[in-house]
């Protein structure tokens, strides 16, 4: 398929959902309302021993957008500081957690998507101890690279018995999850349209307030969205993820796949995730994928760029089964394509059905 019919098929499919927002996310007297854009705004919430986090929200605006720079070379389409989409709410919820030594922002070709689709994205900036990139301020003055590396080094050979040095993140995802609810956005949410998602290490914390290592206790997480988390598999035991009742859709990349990992590979844990999570589950190669295609690449270089982020056909397969899932298990409404794209190389499921 050529590559300008393959996004203009994307675009059709991602806004067919927006299509079907016939109740209370969509239409206004009898005439449907048009789709949204795609607002931007940074807010700060409370979270355990007395400290804020700086979380990036993205949100539905009949604004028109325009370009932005978030940090770095990364830029988006949004409308920062809009009023929010009038006769849209409620509108489901998704909580996203970034890699070790990320930042909110790292995933933009998704979140900016589905806010075009009337979703509400949260995505903090965890208290790593290293981190390479900020909400605000790009790429702290103080970053030390060796210590970042050491510090990677370390998470990848901890086990569930050096968990605990990572509890922070459980808090703060929980920390968010309830800070949404008191925020401004609150009239707009509601708590049983709730999705929660991570990138890496990130998975780790979605999926501990899943069930995994706690529930949240303020509403019903009702999807898993999980990018490369071999992290996941390597931090909690096979019990504990059984506790884990949302439907589950986990990526990986292509040339993962036999990367070692704590005296396995990253194929073999992604696979052990995928066979302990109940139905409805989905397991999702992406082809020439790696552990960094799953972020957007915020440098310079555009050799480093093909290493430390995706490239835009990789985003789009991301981006289009992930709305199509979340839609699915969130929303009640779509369905996800059974059939492989080709920018994936292995596609699984089961639906329990």
């Amino acid at each position: 398929m050529k590559p300008i019919t393959r996004a203009v098929l994307s675009l059709l499919f991602l806004s067919f959902p927006f299509l079907l927002l016939q109740t209370g996310c969509g239409k206004k007297g009898d005439r449907p309302l048009p789709p949204p854009n795609a607002a931007f705004r940074v807010i700060e919430l409370p979270c355990p021993a007395g400290k804020t986090l700086t979380v990036a929200v993205w949100y539905p605006t009949a604004s028109p957008a325009r370009p932005f720079r978030y940090a770095g070379s990364l830029e988006g389409n949004v409308a920062p500081g809009a009023p929010f989409y009038a006769g849209l709410a409620p509108c489901p919820l998704l909580v996203f957690s970034h890699g070790y030594g990320g930042s909110g922002i790292s995933y933009v070709y998704l979140t900016e998507a589905l806010a075009r689709l009337g979703w509400v994205v949260v995505a903090p900036d965890h208290h790593d101890l290293q981190s390479a990139v900020r909400i605000k301020g790009g790429k702290p003055k103080d970053f030390d690279a060796r210590k970042f590396f050491r510090e990677v080094m370390k998470i990848a050979a901890a086990g569930p018995a050096e968990r605990s040095a990572y509890r922070y993140r459980i808090d703060e995802m929980l920390a968010v999850l309830d800070g949404m609810f008191r925020s401004d956005f609150a009239p707009f949410l509601r708590r049983d349209l709730v999705a929660v998602g991570g990138h890496s290490m990130g998975g780790f914390s979605a999926t501990g307030v899943c069930g995994a290592w706690e529930n949240w206790k303020g509403g019903k997480i009702r999807a898993l969205l999980l990018l490369s988390t071999a992290s996941t598999a390597c931090r909690y035991t096979r019990a504990e993820l059984s506790r884990v009742k949302a439907p589950t859709m986990l990526f990986m990349g292509e040339k993962e796949r036999m990367r070692a990992r704590k005296h396995s590979t990253v194929g073999r844990l992604h696979a052990f995730l995928y066979g302990v999570f109940p139905p409805p589950k989905y397991f999702l190669e992406v082809r020439n994928g790696n552990h960094f295609t799953f972020n957007d690449y915020m440098g310079e270089s555009k050799l480093l760029g093909r290493v430390l982020g995706g490239n835009p056909a990789q985003h789009e397969v991301i981006r289009r089964y992930s709305a199509a899932f979340l839609e699915k298990y969130v929303m009640g409404r779509g369905e996800i394509p059974a059939e492989r794209d080709p920018m994936l190389t292995r596609l699984l499921f089961d639906t329990g059905e």
